[in-house]
């Protein structure tokens, strides 16, 4: 639990310290958090993101890590595009991104939690739901 904590921390300290698109992240996030069903505030500083994710208390440690996972997500295909745009000099579209952050919660979810039995199609869905989540 340590290292995936430190790891989590550490990734999200690197990405904020060389992130030079705080607009297009924000926007992507906005997206993952509104495919999630989630009403959230969305800080104007991306530090705030990661003390939006420490404190995620009141949900249960199984819920907190996926949504970490999902945020981590975030991260590597944000990283990812970002590689991309700097050595190959093409760019993905936000629905893309979207997609692509989706597409790799689930398949993380997936490899992390052998009693994930739900679909890719159905976690979209109805993610809080098939996360535990009953607000």
């Amino acid at each position: 639990m340590f290292n995936f904590v430190w790891a989590s921390v550490a990734s999200w300290r690197m990405f904020i310290t060389y992130s030079s698109s705080v607009i297009f992240f924000g926007k992507i996030w906005y997206g993952v958090t509104s495919c999630l069903g989630f009403v959230m505030v969305h800080p104007d500083h991306l530090s705030d993101h990661l003390l939006q994710f420490e404190t995620l208390g009141g949900f249960p440690k199984s819920i907190c890590l996926a949504l970490n996972l999902i945020r981590l997500s975030c991260v590597w295909v944000f990283w990812n595009e970002r590689n991309t745009r700097v050595f190959q000099q093409k760019e993905a579209s936000l629905q893309q991104l979207i997609d692509k952050i989706k597409l790799q919660s689930y398949r993380w979810l997936k490899a992390n939690s052998p009693n994930f039995v739900f679909s890719y199609h159905l976690l979209w869905l109805n993610p809080l739901s098939c996360l535990g989540i009953h607000l």
